[in-house]
């Protein structure tokens, strides 16, 4: 019996002894964003869900999928700020220049990387944002001609609210 008390003892010594792992995850500042009164507010790291509808979007773009497209963009307020200065203001005007697009580029999106972050807004809001990059190979006068693009992207109850769209040709050997 003494020795059966002993083992029991030992054990729990040695299971209090051991490493504890914590249950809970410190959220750590990524960066900052600043607001228009040059306020900087912290980043921390995104909903992982915001990386699936960024990710199943350029997808869908690449498979010609015009209804999931629709189906991921916010019908009332979705907006396309285009690299070259143009805006698209609503699913309905994002097609009448990307449905143009397919049939005269053939674009074709490799995804490169996707990070999810979030901060809170001026109203205390928390905001889901999704950064970007991609490699978009475009097929003009029968040349492939290869653009990086970089997305900042708004997620509201699981759709796109706003994409800012950056750009740059790739020279040769890129």
């Amino acid at each position: 019996m003494k020795k059966l008390i002993l083992i029991a003892v030992t054990a729990s010594t040695l299971f209090a002894c051991a490493e504890q792992k914590s249950t809970t995850i410190e959220k750590e500042v990524l960066g900052y964003d600043t607001t228009e009164d040059g306020t900087k507010t912290a980043v921390y790291a995104g909903d992982s869900s915001s990386v699936k509808i960024l990710e199943k979007i350029l997808n869908a773009h690449n498979e010609r999928d015009t209804a999931t497209i629709r189906s991921l963009q916010d019908p009332k307020l979705f907006q396309l700020l285009m690299a070259d200065g143009n805006v698209a203001e609503g699913t309905d005007n994002h097609f009448k220049v990307l449905l143009p697009m397919f049939a005269t580029v053939n674009p074709r999106w490799d995804i490169k990387f996707i990070i999810a972050s979030s901060f809170k807004g001026k109203n205390g809001e928390v905001q889901q944002w999704v950064t970007a990059g991609a490699v978009v190979t475009l097929s003009i006068d029968g040349q492939d001609v290869k653009v990086n693009q970089y997305y900042d992207a708004l997620v509201v109850d699981g759709k796109l609210r706003k994409v800012i769209v950056a750009e740059r040709k790739l020279s040769a050997g890129e």
